[in-house]
């Protein structure tokens, strides 16, 4: 079977529009968007300067100017960051290897499983600040990790937090990402909770008892 022809790079001058080395290379819709919205700039640069100008004060075309050129810059450089990461991408196929983004999450998570696992071992040995100090760290980095917010709401509920525990397991039940955990956190939501009413009618019996 042919391989299929590669893409025709666009001429130079195309790297000079924002957008349209995105538009042309990839058939991108951000791209088609940037290169509109660059060109609506530019038009209406124009009518301002040139066809009817005094529709603005004259330090107002210069910010506009200066503003213009400035997003222009900014676009080129955005545009030229883009275009290196999708070559990589190509080459990343064609070599049928792991892209440098994939590779790099690939690396993130294998070190986050790591210190995940790190933390389970301080958590059954007891070592409860060394779990809450990694488990923190973990949901610092990534506050959609659910495993690790679960067992800090855990850990919380054995140190007698109990009212931050059901605050953690309130906010992360409401994520997306913990619809795999939905049984496991219903299941400790209620073991903090039931935790946090026993602690209340002790807390009420003494001032009671005072």
């Amino acid at each position: 079977m042919p391989s299929p022809k590669p893409k025709k790079r666009p001429p130079w001058l195309a790297y000079l529009w924002p957008g349209l080395p995105h538009l042309w290379v990839e058939g991108s819709w951000a791209g088609l968007a940037l290169a509109i919205g660059f060109t609506a700039l530019v038009n209406l640069a124009i009518v301002n300067l040139f066809i009817w100008p005094e529709l603005m004060e004259p330090r107002a075309k210069w910010v506009g100017g200066a503003a213009l050129f400035a997003l222009w810059v900014a676009a080129l450089w955005e545009t030229r960051g883009e275009l290196r990461r999708q070559a990589e991408r190509r080459r990343a196929a064609e070599e049928d290897r792991p892209d440098p983004e994939t590779e790099q999450l690939a690396l993130q998570q294998a070190e986050a499983d790591q210190q995940l696992m790190a933390a389970q071992r301080s958590y059954l040995a007891g070592d409860w600040i060394a779990a809450e100090r990694t488990l923190l760290e973990l949901i610092k980095v990534n506050k959609h990790d659910i495993e690790a917010q679960l067992l800090l709401a855990t850990l919380w509920r054995h140190l007698g937090r109990t009212r931050h525990a059901v605050r953690r397991l309130g906010r992360i039940a409401r994520l997306d990402a913990a619809a795999p955990w939905r049984f496991e956190i219903e299941q400790e939501l209620a073991l903090a909770t039931a935790a946090t009413v026993d602690d209340t009618r002790q807390t009420d019996q003494a001032s009671e008892a005072a």
